[in-house]
């Protein structure tokens, strides 16, 4: 069978691109969701729970606050195939009842892959379009595309963490070293008569004050370099 053509990107360029793990699951999805949004200043809240009208517990999976109150519910499903479309249309309705939110609700996901399933989904969203739920393909809007370098970004922003650590742990062994070598030192001066003493005193001093100099210039100038570099990255 000849299916149309599909909009937006591949659902799996989308993961990719999006620097997903291999097995994610769908609280990765809720979680980047939440994160895209509260970068953008929405206040909002994961995972709140409530009491049925009919017994037992349901969690809306993001609900969006304004000016303290529920205002808009969004449900996530992994793959918005024709049961992520019955189900989460319902939820979303549900929930958006029961909190009072004032705004359409929405049920977000990625397309599936099968282009079977796929179609099955959107046949489900027109069947269900009487129960007034927004329905967003996270790889088909691309107001949620992930942004240019975002896996790479958050790559390199752990690897500079990591040197910027590992450099720091390097400093405090040369100054443990140092400070072991002054010990043996001192015991050795404390042999001298006072004249020889005064001398190994203050060479000693002035030592201590270049290396210190030394080492502190270097460890600013890596934090500097560090920081500038995730300044960049955040602004690319």
């Amino acid at each position: 069978m000849i299916y149309p053509k599909r909009e937006g990107i591949d659902p799996r360029d989308w993961l990719k691109q999006a620097n997903f793990p291999s097995n994610w699951k769908e609280l990765d999805l809720q979680q980047w969701i939440a994160d895209r949004l509260r970068s953008q200043g929405y206040d909002l809240k994961e995972g709140v729970w409530m009491d049925l009208p009919g017994g037992g517990k349901g969690q809306a999976d993001i609900v969006l606050y304004y000016d303290g109150k529920p205002w808009q519910v969004l449900e996530v499903k992994k793959i918005i195939n024709r049961e992520g479309v019955l189900l989460g249309t319902n939820q979303a309705r549900a929930y958006t009842s029961i909190l009072g939110a004032t705004e359409q609700p929405l049920l977000m996901g990625l397309a599936p892959w099968s282009e079977k399933e796929y179609w099955s989904g959107k046949n489900a969203i027109n069947l269900s379009a009487h129960n007034q739920v927004g329905i967003i393909f996270l790889n088909e809007d691309d107001r949620w595309f992930p942004a240019p370098n975002e896996g790479i970004a958050q790559t390199q922003h752990r690897d500079n963490n990591f040197n910027f650590q590992f450099k720091l742990l390097n400093l405090g062994l040369i100054n443990s070293l140092l400070s072991n070598c002054y010990s043996l030192i001192n015991r050795g001066i404390n042999k001298l008569n006072w004249k020889k003493k005064a001398i190994a005193i203050i060479t000693l001093c002035f030592i201590s004050f270049l290396l210190s100099w030394f080492h502190g210039s270097k460890a600013i100038e890596t934090y500097r370099d560090i920081n500038n570099n995730n300044v960049q990255e955040q602004c690319r």
